[in-house]
């Protein structure tokens, strides 16, 4: 298996107050995946996603 390859996301205090403001405005959702064993957050439309996906 491969390393985990990491996001260039910034400050993990800067992506927690984007999450939130994500969640607060709808635009994602947090969820338990079974699969996964953790907490993941899913983006509302699909076609958003579907573009995010793209980037």
């Amino acid at each position: 298996m491969g390393r985990k390859q990491r996001a260039k996301l910034g400050a993990h205090s800067t992506v927690r107050r984007s999450l939130q403001t994500l969640l607060e405005v709808q635009i994602v959702y947090q969820e338990y995946s079974e699969q996964l064993q953790k907490n993941v957050f899913r983006v509302y439309d699909g076609f958003l996603s579907r573009w995010l996906e793209r980037l």
